[in-house]
């Protein structure tokens, strides 16, 4: 806070009034021992740096990709922070081993990496939140209610932090999801701490507008997100019940509900899928089903050489699982 707050920015950590950090929303402020390690990367190596993180947690060093691999996996996930990293003495290889493939998979592992600059962070270093000194700019006019404003960043907070395990199952399942924004609200919430400590209020009502857009985008991405994991299962419930429909009923030497099934299968649960043709594989595979079970209703002799074989009995519908008498 004390490097974007114009009335903070000459004092130390220890000299920010307590008032202040009382008034700011959840997750503006870090509590004590939040932090696993700090380090000012300042005219350090690459090796340096790397020591002192194993050093940290009582592991040895087997080089930055170990470490790495060794930081994504650790329980609970540790939270660094690396202050001054375009001042180290290896600025190139301290991100491309180290902190590049961090941040690329932080999120996803819930680690927690805070990466401090004297300038600009590079383009394509991967980050959720840029807490740079800019305040929030926009169209929005008046004043705000400070409580309200933070009662909707604490919302925005859990609706971003709700999505992106969301988008990570979902995207592993079905392709062209819609990409993961950057989460908004960290850098909302210390936006909100420094206006309420500066009187600022014409950028509070901006936060509070941009905060209430914000949460909007959230919810309809959430709800695409929602619907496209329910087509994925109910695709794949629906195979699943037809399969052991035709377990129950069919020869296990049939060859074309076999070879239906295993592209249905293949469509639906092969890595990220096409939606579209999975649910054409699928549909494929249910009307193989259904024409033997027309079939054997019509005439069960007739359908013998086909591999109907136990009692007559209803037809599911296709695509619903639900019997028809």
């Amino acid at each position: 806070m004390s490097t974007v707050s114009p009335a903070l920015r000459a004092c130390t950590r220890e000299t920010i009034p307590d008032q202040t950090i009382a008034a700011a929303p959840p997750g503006a402020v870090l509590g004590v021992g939040a932090i696993d390690l700090a380090i000012d990367a300042a005219d350090r190596s690459v090796q340096s740096i790397r020591r002192r993180i194993a050093e940290r947690f009582g592991i040895a060093d087997t080089g930055s990709a170990g470490l790495v691999d060794w930081l994504l996996h650790r329980e609970p996930p540790p939270a660094l922070v690396i202050d001054r990293v375009d001042s180290a003495a290896e600025v190139d290889r301290l991100l491309g081993e180290l902190l590049a493939p961090l941040a690329a998979r932080a999120s996803r592992r819930r680690l927690r990496l805070a990466l401090g600059f004297t300038g600009p962070p590079p383009r394509d270093l991967d980050c959720q939140v840029w807490l740079g000194p800019e305040p929030v700019t926009g169209a929005a006019r008046g004043t705000a209610d400070p409580r309200a404003v933070r009662s909707l960043l604490a919302e925005l907070g859990r609706a971003e932090g709700e999505l992106a395990p969301l988008h990570a199952g979902v995207s592993a399942r079905v392709a062209g999801a819609p990409g993961l924004p950057r989460c908004r609200a960290p850098w909302l919430r210390v936006r909100y701490a420094v206006s309420v400590a500066d009187e600022l209020t014409g950028e509070l009502a901006q936060i509070g507008h941009l905060a209430e857009e914000r949460l909007m985008f959230i919810r309809r991405l959430t709800d695409e997100l929602r619907q496209r994991e329910r087509e994925h299962t109910e695709l794949g419930l629906a195979m699943d019940a037809y399969l052991e429909r035709a377990t129950g009923r069919f020869s296990a030497e049939d060859k074309e509900l076999s070879v239906l099934y295993g592209e249905a299968r293949g469509a639906l649960r092969d890595g990220p899928c096409d939606i579209d043709a999975a649910r054409a594989a699928v549909d494929t595979y249910i009307d193989a089903i259904r024409r033997r079970e027309r079939c054997h209703l019509i005439d069960g002799h007739s359908c013998a050489a086909n591999g109907v074989v136990g009692p007559e009995n209803s037809f599911f519908e296709v695509g619903r699982g639900k019997a028809a008498n």
